[in-house]
């Protein structure tokens, strides 16, 4: 029995032994052992790799291919490239994407870049996904040619089309300009006149149940385009026509007149630095009716501008919502704050629409007609002052998808 419980303790000692050995053995290395490997952000080197690229790549333009190896030495080849490209933003930075962008598994970078792709850079490299660096990477264009913060300038663009009328005893005199459905520079047009004219005419001369004759009438719609301003008016007459035989009546006979014209608005605004930059972009729109209109059936204009989720709209007219008298007019103001990226960016704004009708009188109650209207939207882009405490609500961009470019302005979430 005594054995027995010998052969037991010396059973307990040994595995104790073995144990505490382990623990120790385990407890060793202690704060001095080999950490697991991590990668190496900066450093350049792990594993044996130095990996040194440039702070900043050269520059890529826009429309030019671009090409630039990456390499590194020690370690084990062949090494393995990957990267991570960050645009640089107003308020930080975001992982992006640029189509047609790749740096291939042997570190040759290519790109071809298209509108849209103007800015400032990070790109972060990798080898073998241990050694890791950040390189600044400038993409510029024909308007883009500052590095960091540039300039921002502006000017209105547009596509006028109106039409005009004067009518009266089954005759019409009209002038008409189509619309382009497309913006144009002002430097292609800044100055519109349309003129219709309506000679007078009788319509039963020498008969006794003449209505005698119809004044004729004239109407005339001018546009007129600044870089910041574009402004359109529109003027009409109807003179009183002659009496009828019995001289009971001095009336216009159905002559009357008509102008419609829309002019769509557009803004084009460049960034010329790889920076993004903050602008206030303050909007006014103007309309009324002149003093010495008077006898004339109705008038209105609709002035809308909108940019991003700022938007002001109202209507000047003799009758109805938003009245106007004669010699009155109505206005509205907004300003925005925006980020506007690199690059040329071009956006459709708002309209203005005068449209008006006189005569279609058969008396000689309301005669002779004048109406004169006018519609303008003032444009005005200056640098925002950040001081105030103020966010941005909107960013512009430009985007390239296959052969079509076009600019938008969305909400910063």
């Amino acid at each position: 029995m005594q054995k027995k419980v010998d052969c037991l303790s010396f059973l307990i000692l040994l595995v104790g032994i073995l144990f505490i050995s382990g623990c120790a053995t385990q407890n060793a290395g202690g704060a001095n052992a080999p950490a697991a490997s991590q990668p190496a952000q900066g450093t350049g080197k792990a594993q044996g790799i130095s990996f040194s690229p440039p702070a900043e790549l050269p520059i890529a333009y826009v429309g030019t291919p671009f090409t630039y190896s990456f390499s590194a030495t020690g370690g084990t080849a062949p090494y393995r490239f990957t990267t991570k490209l960050d645009r640089v933003k107003y308020s930080g930075s975001v992982r992006v994407f640029i189509e047609g962008l790749s740096v291939d598994s042997a570190g040759q970078l290519t790109l071809t870049a298209k509108a849209g792709n103007e800015g400032e850079y990070v790109l972060n490299v990798c080898v073998n996904d241990n050694v890791c660096k950040d390189v600044t990477f400038f993409i510029m264009s024909d308007t883009v040619k500052t590095k960091g913060s540039g300039k921002v300038t502006s000017s209105l663009m547009w596509d006028p089309h109106a039409s005009v009328y004067v009518r009266g005893k089954g005759d019409t005199a009209k002038d008409i300009i189509e619309g382009r459905e497309s913006l144009i520079s002002l430097s292609e047009i800044s100055t519109v006149n349309l003129n219709a004219n309506l000679p007078p005419k009788d319509s039963n001369p020498g008969s006794p149940y003449s209505m005698g004759s119809s004044g004729g009438g004239t109407i005339r719609l001018e546009m007129t385009a600044t870089s910041m301003n574009i402004l359109q008016s529109v003027t009409g007459d109807l003179p009183c026509g002659t009496p009828k035989k019995d001289g009971t009546v001095n009336g216009l006979n159905m002559d009357s007149f008509q102008a419609v014209g829309q002019t769509n608005l557009g803004l084009n605004i460049v960034n010329d630095g790889t920076a993004d930059k903050v602008v206030d972009i303050s909007m006014t729109g103007r309309s009324g009716i002149s003093a010495d209109s008077k006898n004339y059936d109705s008038a209105g204009t609709n002035v809308h501008v909108f940019l991003g989720s700022t938007s002001f709209t109202f209507m000047a007219q003799s009758m109805g919502k938003d009245v106007v008298a004669a010699g009155n007019e109505i206005t509205d103001s907004k300003v925005v704050r925006v980020v506007v990226k690199p690059g040329s960016h071009v956006l459709n704004i708002g309209y203005v629409q005068p449209e008006f009708e006189g005569g279609l009188r058969l008396t000689g109650a309301g005669c002779p007609v004048h109406l004169g209207i006018r519609s303008e939207v003032t444009v005005t882009v200056a640098d925002a002052i950040l001081s105030d405490g103020k966010l941005p609500t909107d960013e512009i961009t430009t985007q390239t998808s296959g052969s079509k470019t076009f600019s938008s302005i969305h909400k910063i979430e």
